[in-house]
């Protein structure tokens, strides 16, 4: 498995690559994102990361949550706008009525709501090279209410390419921060970043992350 964790720590200056241009909502997305944008957690200043954008020209992004709620995900084109100061919004939570104490309240019949996927996809004709540190510029929750995990991972149209594997345990003590969180060295060419997150379980309470921007290849200080 390829893995690599960076924290946010001063780095190069960010880097365009693939292209101008601000990417779109995939117009066919089972999930539109409507709804109110949450609180942003404070931006990142544009020198904290490289980052050469899987976005730009007709670049799309889709993003599914079965049966979630509709602001599950909000403005998810910002991940892919070669825009370090804009983010796509990520919120997992449990349905209404949720009580910790019993994992069977709430809303039962809507047992999807803390899964997310986002993928997104290079402009036309756009394939990036093997050994790229493909990944997110990822902010996390201002606290962790309860457990989460998620998977990175790369694809050559649909086709799997590679894939690594987090937990919120491997993010303790830096809650609220940014980070680069990146495959160490692409095994084969690729024109798709997708990352997933998942909720362990319930909680009262959103809990609120921020996708800066997906990337063919990136850093900031390791870890």
């Amino acid at each position: 498995m390829y893995k690599d964790w960076l924290a946010a720590c001063v780095c190069a200056a960010f880097v365009v690559g693939c292209g101008g241009g601000s990417g779109g909502d995939d117009s066919n997305s089972p999930n539109p994102t409507p709804g109110p944008t949450a609180t942003p957690l404070p931006t990142p200043p544009l020198s904290q990361f490289t980052c050469s954008p899987v976005g730009g020209g007709d670049a799309t992004i889709q993003s599914i949550c079965t049966t979630c709620a509709d602001d599950a995900v909000t403005d998810n084109g910002k991940a892919i706008d070669t825009d370090l100061a804009s983010a796509a919004t990520v919120k997992l939570y449990n349905s209404p009525g949720f009580d910790p104490s019993n994992p069977t309240s709430g809303n039962v019949n809507n047992p999807d709501t803390r899964n997310v996927l986002l993928t997104a996809t290079a402009q036309t004709g756009v394939v990036f090279p093997t050994g790229g540190k493909a990944g997110v510029i990822f902010g996390l929750p201002e606290s962790f209410l309860v457990p989460f995990s998620g998977t990175l991972s790369t694809y050559q149209d649909d086709t799997p390419i590679d894939s690594l594997a987090f937990t919120s345990d491997e993010f303790l003590g830096k809650e609220g921060e940014k980070i680069y969180l990146g495959l160490d060295g692409t095994s084969d060419t690729f024109n798709a970043v997708q990352l997933t997150l998942t909720q362990a379980g319930g909680s009262l309470e959103e809990q609120l992350f921020r996708v800066y921007e997906f990337c063919s290849d990136g850093a900031a200080r390791f870890r």
